[in-house]
């Protein structure tokens, strides 16, 4: 071994410690790489959207006993460690017949902007949340069924922001509603349906993106 090193060449000699020299920078893009993604990973706005629970909230009829018009009073908090920009609010419902089943693979089409700071998003610090009200409607026939136990209400939406770091993300929510409930009259539904989750939106979802990349 030492005898075949004695034969190379000063230039063999550079160009062998330029390898060694590039995979040592190579090994250490990789790891600030790794570093940064889990910093932003750690670091990032995580915002969640729920509903009001304490004793007066959850869904509110605005006439009882026969009304199908609802109002949900939506709290968006930021869970996070760095701000986030809330872009969008959204919020339906849909009655599900007893021994139907909720649309697995159903699509959401994109809401409007139901929180307007004027600059078309609001700036949510962390631990910070901002209290957005949502009406709902129904007909008075589902009502009714709802009431009876022969079908179900459930509740989605979502809310769109940006996090510090530009990427930007969809936080789902749904719950169903339970009648006849004092206070907090929605849980968590019994569903297939991915309702509940906190993922990347892709390029185009949501309205807030650049015009050319929607």
């Amino acid at each position: 071994m030492i005898g075949w090193l004695a034969r190379w060449t000063a230039e063999e000699y550079i160009a062998l410690f330029s390898f060694f020299t590039l995979g040592a920078i190579a090994g250490q893009w990789l790891a600030m790489r790794r570093e940064n993604e889990h910093f932003r990973v750690t670091e990032r706005a995580y915002v969640r959207m729920s509903h009001v629970s304490n004793m007066r909230t959850g869904l509110q009829w605005r006439k009882e006993p026969h009304s199908s018009e609802a109002d949900v009073l939506i709290e968006v908090k930021n869970c996070g460690r760095t701000p986030g920009r809330v872009t969008a609010v959204w919020l339906t419902c849909k009655v599900v017949p007893k021994g139907q089943e909720f649309p697995v693979n159903f699509s959401y089409a994109d809401g409007d902007l139901s929180y307007d700071s004027g600059e078309g998003y609001s700036f949510v610090m962390p631990s910070d949340a901002i209290f957005v009200p949502q009406e709902l409607d129904i007909h008075e026939a589902e009502r009714r069924d709802v009431d009876e136990g022969s079908a179900t209400l459930i509740v989605f939406g979502y809310v769109d922001y940006i996090d510090q770091f530009g990427a930007r993300h969809r936080a789902g929510y749904g719950r169903q509603y339970i009648p006849n409930v004092a206070g907090n009259n929605l849980t968590f539904p019994a569903v297939r349906a991915k309702l509940n989750y906190d993922e990347p939106r892709a390029p185009g979802v949501g309205w807030d993106w650049p015009r050319a990349e929607r």
